[in-house]
């Protein structure tokens, strides 16, 4: 039975605005902040925090320590560096890999409450899961702005990476991160600056994901080396993000012998035309968004109108294939959801059905169906409309295998444009793999189709 979930809001203040940053990018039914396990719960009455903030998307973690350490005042820079370092960066990469270790070995035991009342909705004990660790810190940008322009370096303040350096204890230079915990998952730092931006650059969970793993890929087969801040390794995945276009699941970024990022990299993305072109595309996908995030919240709340009885997992399912689409995807899907049914002459949203098939851009082998019908001749009967409205997104799915039987997915999306201008109330996904159509199933889809129902009409 789907019921509605609580989550803890975060134990600090910067805690709770990297959650909301989280929230924005993974849409909620991903972003869980304060994650508890039940050990002492016997004892003390409360579990025990396992990680300040879990992400989960598809087959990847992504596990966030977050730790405000004030900047020591000390004469000698190097030992301010080294004290802080020590009590942010070292300590965040043992919580961190504590973390990593218990949810592999006991990911069928977490909590959304301290009290371990409320079990966390996935289990992450399974194999193939991909974790991406991330240690966020603060209170270095004003020191470390001063201490490299005393230097000549011309500087925003924020940590750069020596990647040559696979030892922490080897950290001597003030401000510089070396590449952390080399023979085991990866550790990204993140300052405030690179935090923020890192967030605001890739807001989607497959954009933000992709880039992670990009990175750790390149740093650990050597192609990404030398001493780089964050934001110059941002500027160049998004200047090649821009170039690859959809194609996000196949390009190979960082494909040379070596991967070349200058100091200042970022300034100048942010005045080239693939800053603007990604500004663009972001603003265009504001639509797809928007739908994710409302789905995403009838989850959470529980207040979806039909289905409650399967609990979650189908539901969610079901909404990760509309959150899986990058930024590029998600702008061209959001022109066709929006504009596209305009382009069509003679419809009438009273008394027709009218069904635009999209293929995604990202997913060839990935259909969405668009199926507007209006509720007017149902008289405000919110159910008889609701179920005419699943049976027309079936026969659709069962008509679209009988014309164009290519499609490993298919996701039927109901809109009412008379009630609700472009605002869905529906979506059904239909695995394809999963839910062979039988001969009764393909005869029943054409009678429907025959009974008045418009043809598909596509766009690509």
């Amino acid at each position: 039975m789907l019921e509605r979930t609580t989550k803890m809001p975060g134990n600090s203040e910067t805690e709770k605005d990297l959650a909301v940053l989280a929230e924005q990018v993974f849409k909620g039914l991903w972003s869980y902040p304060s994650i508890q396990r039940d050990t002492g719960l016997s004892t003390s009455g409360t579990g025990k925090e396992v990680i300040d903030l879990l992400l989960y998307f598809e087959n990847d973690v992504v596990l966030f320590s977050d730790k405000k350490i004030g900047f020591p005042i000390h004469p000698d820079i190097a030992v301010a560096w080294q004290r802080w370092y020590g009590k942010s960066v070292t300590k965040s990469v043992e919580q961190l890999c504590g973390a990593e270790k218990y949810i592999r070995k006991s990911g069928d035991r977490l909590f959304l409450d301290v009290k371990c009342q409320n079990p966390f909705h996935f289990d992450l004990r399974r194999d193939g899961l991909t974790f991406h660790l991330v240690a966020v810190t603060y209170n270095t940008v004003n020191p470390c702005r001063t201490y490299q322009s005393a230097g000549g370096e011309r500087s925003d303040g924020s940590l750069a990476y020596n990647f040559g350096v696979h030892d922490e204890r080897m950290v001597c230079r003030p401000f510089i991160i070396p590449n952390l915990n080399a023979t085991e998952t990866f550790v990204h730092v993140l300052d405030e600056i690179s935090r923020q931006r890192i967030f605001e650059e890739l807001p989607t969970a497959t954009d933000f994901i992709h880039y992670l793993d990009e990175k750790e890929k390149a740093v650990r087969s050597g192609r990404l080396n030398g001493v780089h801040c964050e934001s110059d390794i941002l500027s160049n995945y998004l200047s090649n993000r821009v170039k690859d276009d959809f194609n996000i699941s196949d390009n190979v970024r960082y494909v040379d012998d070596s991967v070349t990022v200058g100091r200042g990299d970022w300034l100048s993305y942010t005045s080239s035309k693939e800053f603007l072109t990604w500004k663009e595309k972001a603003r265009d996908a504001q639509p797809w968004n928007e739908l994710v995030q409302r789905f995403s919240g009838f989850l959470l709340e529980a207040t979806i109108s039909a289905g409650r009885e399967h609990g979650m997992a189908p539901h969610e399912k079901t909404l990760r294939y509309l959150a899986s689409e990058s930024i590029y995807s998600r702008a061209y899907l959001s022109d066709f959801m929006v504009n596209k049914r305009h382009e069509i002459d003679g419809f009438d949203a009273t008394n027709q059905m009218q069904a635009l098939v999209a293929v995604s851009p990202m997913k060839k082998r990935r259909a969405y169906v668009f199926v507007f019908t209006s509720s007017e001749k149902w008289g405000g009967d919110c159910t008889e409309y609701r179920k005419e409205s699943e049976g027309l997104m079936g026969a659709c799915f069962r008509y679209l295998m009988l014309s164009r039987p290519d499609y490993d997915e298919v996701i039927t999306i109901a809109i009412d444009p008379v009630a609700m201008p472009q605002r869905p109330h529906t979506i059904i996904a239909f695995d394809v793999l999963d839910e062979p159509i039988t001969e009764r199933e393909l005869e029943d889809a054409r009678r429907l189709w025959n009974n008045g129902i418009a043809d598909l009409v596509w766009f690509s």
